[in-house]
């Protein structure tokens, strides 16, 4: 019905008549046709290409037991009687890590890459007789900086919560363009997601068990990445069959990492986010019925703070082998549901239209938003990018969770200088969508998994796979294997570099043929490519 009404409007928009007076009466036969054709319009309703599609990206994860087996007891989400909830009931789980990471205050406990991957590492407990980082307390995830206490910080990993949180975060945000080049861009690439993605400031926090392993390990400098390079060739190429390093590099299943992407408010402004939504110069720019969480991030260089907005989460927990992932992203983000659709068969359901055997239609709640898509005057069904998607509506399960951990609870909170971090009761938590999950290569139909958020992939977010991509993180003989960092040589039509999906490649690890190691696996993790060598400072 829609469809028709739009066909119509751009049929009288764009034909020419040589007498203009005869318009209105065009009009009218127009809107007689659109009467008399009414029926028709409501009953051709069969899928279109782009629904077939996304029919292969709408799997509904969540097996059919998990909305009765999850509750919350002393703020903490339990499932009950499911072995494995990660693999199980994934979409779940991840709103069980996202509240979870929510509740621990990750933005000021939780240590980001730069406070992991030093810029001026010290070893690790090499020597007991020299300058190095070492006595590291497991309970609060702190390293004893041995020597001078001067600087000790610069050359160790530091963990937050050991110095009682961050007060204010740094962030280096060197991509940042002014408003005027942010909205000049919209009009160079119709494809707002992805200028947003140019201008974002993107933090990887992780929480106490991630960082302690990476330090333990001797992941967070170069030296140490090589080392486990060489074992493992070693191994490969010295003792086959046999394993004696075992898996390598392998994460606790208590690990977490968990990337937030953040956008200035300037920003945010010219690429139409938000708003000054109540012409008030004395109320913070924001969303006025879906509020975005703010921040202040403040530049080490020049030490200027600015508002930013925080617009999307890609996290991975280690509960399964290869990690299970998962994005979310604000529910008022531009083109949230583009080209992939929004999949959470645990948190949303939307009402939507059904067609049925006997020709009728019925009412149904789905888990799954499709992309927006429009149909040609020639016939062509095409998506229709940076508009925005419905909100859809909480399950009373995922209500009580919120209720329960007593998260988003409050009212908004908004941010300041001199309240500078956001607080977990703030409404606006609220305001987050499960994007999608992923817990293996392909679905069991053969279809490659494909999940990415509309700004951390902006560009390529119709190819992304999370699993296909950080497989490749890694080192070889000199260190950190950037590799392509899950690129392909394959472009977009708009010229943007697509990303590789599905299983990986053999030639990534080995040479083909041979067991000479191309990359030795960091499990998963690309902040390694952050390691700088063995400092002598």
């Amino acid at each position: 019905m829609k469809q028709l009404i739009f066909n119509l409007k751009e049929h009288l928009q764009h034909k020419t008549y040589g007498d203009r007076r005869r318009v209105p009466s065009i009009q009218a036969c127009l809107m007689l046709l659109l009467i008399t054709t009414i029926n028709t319009a409501m009953a051709d309703q069969s899928p279109t290409g782009i629904d077939q599609a996304m029919y292969f990206k709408s799997h509904v994860r969540d097996a059919d037991y998990c909305k009765n087996r999850i509750s919350v007891k002393d703020e903490a989400l339990i499932f009950s009687q499911v072995s494995s909830p990660a693999m199980s009931c994934p979409d779940a789980f991840a709103w069980k890590q996202f509240l979870e990471a929510v509740k621990a205050e990750f933005w000021q406990n939780w240590a980001i890459d730069q406070q992991i991957w030093v810029a001026k590492p010290k070893a690790f407990c090499a020597d007991k007789n020299a300058t190095d980082c070492c006595a590291l307390d497991a309970k609060t995830g702190g390293t004893k900086y041995r020597g001078s206490a001067k600087n000790g910080d610069a050359h160790c990993p530091l963990y937050p919560a050991s110095i009682g949180g961050i007060k204010l975060t740094e962030f280096n945000d060197k991509q940042q363009l002014s408003p005027h080049s942010a909205s000049e861009a919209s009009h160079l690439d119709d494809d707002v997601s992805r200028v947003a993605r140019d201008v974002e400031a993107e933090i990887v926090y992780h929480n106490k068990p991630f960082f302690n392993y990476s330090v333990e390990n001797n992941l967070y400098h170069t030296n140490g990445l090589v080392d486990i390079y060489k074992q493992e060739q070693y191994q490969a190429s010295e003792q086959a069959p046999y394993r004696p390093v075992g898996q390598g590099v392998s994460y606790p299943q208590e690990a977490v990492m968990f990337k937030v992407d953040f956008v200035s408010e300037e920003v945010m402004l010219a690429l139409g986010y938000i708003s000054d939504h109540d012409n008030n110069p004395d109320t913070p720019m924001n969303h006025a019925e879906h509020p975005y969480i703010t921040m202040e991030i403040q530049s080490p260089e020049s030490k200027k703070t600015r508002t930013h907005y925080l617009v999307a989460v890609t996290g991975a927990s280690k509960a399964l082998p290869n990690w299970h992932w998962y994005a979310f992203e604000h529910v008022n983000n531009i083109g949230r549901c583009d080209y992939i659709g929004c999949n959470d068969s645990f948190g949303f359901k939307t009402t939507v239209a059904l067609n049925t055997a006997d020709g009728t239609q019925k009412q149904f709640m789905s888990h799954y938003i499709p992309p927006k898509q429009v149909t040609s005057d020639l016939g062509d069904n095409l998506f229709v990018r940076n508009e925005k998607y419905p909100s859809a509506d909480m399950t009373p399960q995922l209500a009580a969770l919120f209720k329960g951990m007593d998260i988003g609870q409050g009212k908004v909170s908004h941010v300041s200088k001199k309240n500078p971090m956001p607080t977990t009761t703030s409404a606006a938590w609220q305001s987050y969508r499960l994007k999608g999950t992923q817990t293996s290569y392909y679905n069991n139909d053969g279809t490659p998994v494909i999940l990415g958020a509309s700004v951390t992939e902006g560009g390529f977010v119709n190819t992304a796979s999370c699993m296909s991509c950080h497989v490749q993180a890694g080192a070889n003989a000199e260190g950190p294997n950037g590799n392509t960092v899950g690129g392909i040589q394959q472009l977009s039509l708009d010229g943007i570099g697509k990303v590789t999906n599905g299983a990986p490649e053999k030639a990534v690890f080995f040479q083909p043929g041979t067991t000479q190691l191309n990359t030795a696996r960091s499990d998963f993790v690309w902040g390694v490519l952050n390691a700088s060598p063995l400092s002598d400072d």
